[in-house]
């Protein structure tokens, strides 16, 4: 099961269907028209209401687990067999999308997102970029209703509620290029110190930083996720230089 590291706790629900080959590329934001996290994860949970949600966010920012990403969440519509006048579109859309489903800070009126929840989102959204390549933009990361009056697909809604897209993407789009501004400069004091200490051992550029400062966390995800082994770990920590914890620890980036 797939979820993201952000995830405070993860799920897994009878409520899914296959993604049928659909190449993941979008997020689609829902909010709960609650405010009640637990309640919700209920539904999704335990089938009361034929809905799901890869993730859900809570007022206090925390993340949730619920369907795993190799699964389309019953997010935004039913079947083409089931809802006839939606000829399965909105279906088609969760096959390719992440959903979120966004706890309302207070219910009625503007049915605001708090700050935090806005934090995780922002968060969440850079962390899915970056593992499927999904574009930080307003076509590929859509409020619910938008799949009705751009595409015609899913129905008429006022859902994802006062949460402002605009903005929680252009934050995105400024954390992901600070992170990796960020992570250029490190990465290179990190090539630097392996030239000055006289360690040949290497490994692909762009991901120093997150091997030798990471931690374990980072380390086991970049295993997970194929782009280092575990023998390429194993090597560096009992290698030259990097012959214990200690020593690993040394390094500029891990300070």
């Amino acid at each position: 099961m797939t979820f993201s590291r952000l995830a405070s706790q993860t799920h897994d629900t009878s409520q899914k269907s296959s993604r049928q080959g659909a190449k993941i590329d979008m997020v689609i934001c829902h909010h709960m028209a609650s405010t009640n996290s637990e309640a919700t994860l209920s539904e999704e949970l335990t089938g009361s209401r034929q809905v799901s949600s890869n993730y859900i966010i809570t007022n206090t920012g925390e993340i949730w687990g619920v369907v795993p990403e190799e699964y389309r969440a019953w997010t935004s519509g039913a079947t083409k067999s089931q809802n006839p006048a939606d000829n399965g579109k909105g279906a088609a859309f969760d096959r390719r999308s992440i959903t979120f489903e966004c706890a309302d800070q207070s219910t009625g009126g503007s049915w605001p997102i708090s700050a935090a929840s806005q934090d995780a989102i922002v968060k969440l959204l850079v962390d899915v970029h970056q593992r499927y390549g999904i574009p930080l933009d307003r076509d590929h990361i859509v409020g619910h209703r938008e799949l009705y009056t751009r595409w015609g697909a899913s129905y008429a809604t006022a859902c994802p509620g006062g949460m402002d897209l605009d903005d929680l993407v252009s934050r995105a789009v400024a954390q992901l290029n600070n992170a990796t501004s960020t992570e250029t400069k490190d990465d290179d004091m990190a090539r630097q110190w392996l030239m000055t200490n006289g360690n040949n051992w290497a490994i692909t550029d762009g991901i120093w930083k997150r091997i030798l400062a990471g931690g374990n966390d980072d380390i086991q995800d970049l295993i997970d996720r194929g782009i280092v082994t575990t023998d390429d770990v194993t090597r560096a920590k009992s290698g030259g230089l990097w012959s214990s914890d200690a020593q690993w620890n040394t390094i500029p980036t891990a300070k």
